[in-house]
């Protein structure tokens, strides 16, 4: 069994780049805080991702198709991490 990989801020933005989206209104951060999978037990961290919402959803249509990312919505920012 390979070990976990975070996502990354380089990850995220080296997809979005490929996908051609402009992320220039973003703020795109590490989140350090760690969660825990319940079901697995899993630990990982989170790619903190703030702005405008119009803007955050062209990263929704780039990230949320991607196999194994997740994400946690709120109203200001978004959270995505691997599930």
């Amino acid at each position: 069994m390979s070990a976990r990989r975070d996502l990354t801020v380089r990850g995220v933005k080296a997809m979005l780049t490929r996908a051609g989206v402009d992320y220039s209104a973003l703020t795109i951060t590490h989140d350090p805080a760690v969660w825990t999978d319940l079901e697995t037990g899993a630990q990982s961290t989170s790619v903190k991702i703030g702005g405008p919402k119009t803007e955050r959803e062209m990263v929704w249509d780039v990230l949320f198709f991607r196999p194994g990312l997740g994400c946690a919505p709120y109203p200001e920012y978004d959270l995505w991490s691997r599930r």
